[in-house]
């Protein structure tokens, strides 16, 4: 039986509610990571308890065991969002790639930037907004790649 404990000091209010994942960092829904190299609950069943530090149980939740139809439901539910994230990832590349061409072409210039000092600043503001938009395009890349990944492990 897998047990994860929350880093001290945590306090949970009544209703909140957190995640815990699997090697994964999800901040916005609690941010804990179970840090294992395998998914606790795969389909086949299961019970979470939540304990308060003196042991006793505070809630429970039960991971069901799927049927054969739901498993295959599940699967090609998994594909489709498989195949939509793989489309994303694919402009995503395409936007990055367009990115970096005009940060390429961006850094080329700044060798030898215009002398007219409204021409610089101006020159300059282009050139932090290609760096930081080439910085949204990769980052964006690396959470789809990641989250297609996460949807691979799924089924398995």
């Amino acid at each position: 039986m897998a047990k994860f404990t929350f880093p001290s000091p945590t306090e949970l209010k009544p209703r909140q509610i957190v995640r815990v994942y699997t090697n994964e960092d999800h901040p916005e829904s609690g941010g804990y990571s179970f840090d294992r190299g395998i998914q606790i609950w795969n389909n086949k069943g299961g019970k979470g308890m939540l304990k308060d530090d003196t042991g006793k149980e505070i809630s429970q939740f039960v991971y069901p065991v799927l049927t054969e139809a739901e498993k295959i439901e599940k699967q090609a539910e998994l594909q489709e969002k498989i195949a939509k994230t793989k489309e994303q990832l694919e402009e995503a590349r395409l936007e990055r790639k367009r990115l970096r061409k005009i940060w390429d072409e961006l850094k080329v210039l700044n060798a030898n930037p215009p002398s007219n000092k409204k021409e610089q600043q101006e020159f300059r503001r282009r050139f932090k907004a290609a760096a930081k938009e080439f910085d949204l395009a990769s980052d964006e890349e690396k959470a789809l790649r990641k989250a297609l990944n996460n949807l691979k492990s799924q089924l398995e």
